[in-house]
């Protein structure tokens, strides 16, 4: 049996109730939210405090995330090679294309934004650093879907389900289905309005050392701007880009003969 400290794991369960619906929360509101006795969600809380992972408000009594739970997380995201690794070729990418750019990981059935470049362009992404989206509507979230094993993949639309966003969401398993072996055929995939009207994605998978996939990559637009017509150009260079990051990981690209 592992051996596992309960006062920790409680810290970590009520700093999990914090999030972008909820930046700010009482010990009441967190003693509802699980089994815990207010004594104790008190004295965490005060702890917490204490370190600087919470900070209380001085006006309300509630407490938010600290300073320096935010500069633990960008340690470990500025520390992550993959993260390291990409960052020139993201940057290079957004200048190529004048569309956002993003680097997203697979975790427990979500993709998750680790990196973004942002353009100039008028138009705001759903997507922030550290935020979780669903796999089956975004370019960069079926990209991660279309190379997991067969059982994580089913496991992933039991568990997390394939929720409609907008009419060209695709909310049925043998539909995804044929959608991953296209991307898999293509080596890229594209988001038409799946989870937003009026942004249009395009994502490439990322590799590591030993050709697995570990990320994905895309750019993210207006749908007048990523247009039908402009696909083929747009696809080919965040491929080429997705390519130069695995390869920087130790991937050796071995092109077929024609």
């Amino acid at each position: 049996m592992g051996y596992e400290i309960r006062a920790i794991k409680n810290a970590i369960q009520l700093l999990s109730y914090f999030d972008e619906h909820n930046p700010e929360l009482g010990v009441n509101e967190l003693t509802s939210k699980t089994n815990l006795h207010k004594s104790t969600v008190h004295r965490i809380l005060m702890t917490l405090e204490k370190i600087g992972i919470l900070e209380q408000n001085s006006k309300g009594g509630k407490y938010r995330l600290g300073l320096r739970l935010y500069e633990l997380g960008n340690l470990a995201i500025h520390g992550f090679e993959l993260n390291n690794v990409s960052q020139p070729y993201l940057k290079e990418l957004m200048e190529k294309t004048g569309e956002t750019v993003h680097l997203v990981i697979y975790d427990k059935g979500e993709a998750v934004y680790i990196n973004k470049v942002e353009s100039q362009q008028r138009m705001r992404m759903v997507s922030r650093i550290g935020s979780r989206l669903p796999l089956h509507c975004t370019g960069v979230g079926k990209v991660l879907l279309a190379y997991l094993e067969q059982s994580e993949l089913k496991k992933v639309i039991r568990d997390q389900g394939l929720c409609r966003f907008t009419n060209n969401t695709i909310a049925h398993p043998k539909d995804l289905e044929k959608e991953l072996e296209k991307i898999r055929k293509v080596g890229f995939a594209i988001d038409n309005e799946e989870i937003e009207l009026g942004l249009k994605c395009v994502a490439a998978p990322v590799r590591d050392h030993e050709g697995k996939v570990i990320a994905s990559i895309s750019i993210s637009g207006s749908s007048n701007r990523i247009t039908k017509d402009k696909i083929p150009y747009l696809s080919k260079i965040v491929i080429e880009t997705a390519e130069k990051i695995s390869h920087r990981l130790g991937y050796r690209i071995v092109r077929k003969l024609k």
